[in-house]
């Protein structure tokens, strides 16, 4: 078993591995002051940009996609979210991905947006082109070793999905090392990519189906360019401190 220590490793193992002719033609690099961009990016050979929006490819999102398009769930109403992170994180970049997840998991546009903010926090409330309403809570207040919160509900009128243990917010380790200096944790789930956190894995694994799947760049080039307007469309709300319309 190989110990991929960086995303770009992962990516290139992955590649090397299944697509050996895609070998120099892409880099994944996460987002950075010079791209200006709130998720990672594929760079192609011909240095163009294609946002990540990884976090589709974690598979609790996954699974809780599927119990809303395949019946599951019966007559959802409303979903919650809450994403609490550092202190020095971008709270823009969390609303990025609560706007992308609430419209991905319920299979339905933004139509209206209502959003408040203090400096680090903000909360929004979505209604839904398909009659769902969706809060939203985000906050970049932790200290710097503190594990993020962040947890996701969807209820219906039969039957609730949330993607983490019902009696926790954080995330629950596989392996706990006690020692006398600190405790550390481990969480490997994806053999091929072992080494690497949860997010990490979904970068990567976001950047090799991009890199793979023409329907999946133009989707993910389309769907940024969209999540960039509900984001201004957001912080126009907490300016007006009105609900305002998602004509985007």
């Amino acid at each position: 078993m190989i110990n991929i220590k960086t995303i770009s490793e992962g990516f290139e193992f992955l590649v090397s591995k299944y697509r050996p002719d895609l070998i120099g033609k892409y880099q994944v690099k996460n987002s950075n002051k010079a791209t200006d961009s709130l998720s990672p990016l594929l760079f192609s050979n011909q240095e163009r940009s294609i946002p990540l929006l990884y976090w589709r490819n974690e598979r609790r999102f996954k699974e809780m996609r599927g119990l809303t398009k395949d019946g599951t769930l019966v007559d959802i109403s409303a979903m919650r979210s809450c994403f609490i992170s550092h202190r020095n994180e971008n709270i823009n970049k969390l609303l990025f991905r609560e706007l992308d997840l609430a419209e991905w998991l319920n299979d339905s546009k933004i139509e209206y947006i209502f959003a408040l903010q203090n400096k680090n926090v903000a909360n929004l409330v979505l209604h839904l082109e398909n009659g769902l309403i969706c809060t939203i809570e985000v906050a970049s207040t932790l200290t710097k070793n503190a594990q993020t919160i962040d947890k996701h509900e969807i209820i219906a009128g039969k039957g609730v999905a949330v993607d983490k243990v019902v009696d926790t917010q954080v995330n629950q380790n596989s392996v706990y090392l006690f020692s006398d200096e600190e405790l550390d944790a481990y969480t490997d789930t994806d053999y091929e990519l072992y080494g690497l956190s949860t997010e990490e894995v979904a970068i990567v694994r976001s950047a090799f189906d991009t890199a793979t799947t023409e329907e999946t760049r133009r989707s993910y080039i389309k769907q940024h360019e969209r999540l960039n307007k509900l984001l201004s469309v957001s912080l126009e709300s907490v300016k007006t401190n009105k609900r305002l319309k998602a004509e985007v």
